[in-house]
This record gives structure tokens, C-alpha cells and sequence, in this order.
């Protein structure tokens, strides 16, 4: 009964050492698989879209008595200025924040 026993512990043993000592489990870690990316994009898409209702609720805030062109044009030119320097570094600390990676 006793050899049995033994054998059992020693099948377990070594099966603890492949698995330890397996390369899947040496070389462990997040996988990116880049799925997140869009959705870090709507995200940005979505803050450029408030980020462009500023100057449009400023015009309501404040009545002005002349045109309303600058306030629209503000509205657009504000949503392509973040789009194009604040988006990649949201995308890219989101992408680090998420998979654990630096790149």
C-alpha cells in the first residue's frame, strides 16, 4: 500500500516540475492582442466630440451680439487639436494601463 502511495507522490512531483519548468508558464505574462485599441479610439472620438461642444455652450453661456461663425469654427478646429496631440498619449497610456506593457 505504501509504494502506492509513494508512486502517486512522485508522479505529482514530477508532473509539478514540467509544469513548472514549462516555457508557457516561464515566459507568462499579459498577451496583447491589440482588441482594445478601438475602443481606446471611441474614447478619444467621444472626449473630441465634448471637447468641441465647449465653445458652442460659451456661445450660449455668453450671448454675443455679433456672428456666431468663430464659435463654430472653434468648435471643430478644438476636436481636430485634440484628436491629433491628446488622442495618442489617452491610446497609449490607456494601452500600457491595460495590457501591462510599455511597448
Amino acid at each position: 500500500m505504501e509504494s502506492g502511495k509513494t508512486s502517486a507522490y512522485r508522479t505529482l512531483a514530477v508532473l509539478f516540475l514540467i509544469w513548472l519548468l514549462s516555457p508557457a508558464v516561464a515566459h507568462a505574462g499579459p498577451s496583447p492582442s491589440m482588441s482594445h485599441i478601438p475602443v481606446l479610439w471611441l474614447f478619444v472620438v467621444v472626449a473630441a466630440l465634448l471637447m468641441a461642444m465647449v465653445p458652442l455652450l460659451i456661445r450660449n453661456l455668453v450671448k454675443p451680439r455679433r456672428a456666431a461663425w468663430p464659435f463654430w469654427l472653434a468648435a471643430p478646429l478644438l476636436a481636430l487639436l485634440f484628436l491629433i496631440f491628446i488622442g495618442p498619449i489617452i491610446v497609449a497610456l490607456g494601452s500600457m494601463i491595460i495590457t501591462g506593457r510599455t511597448m
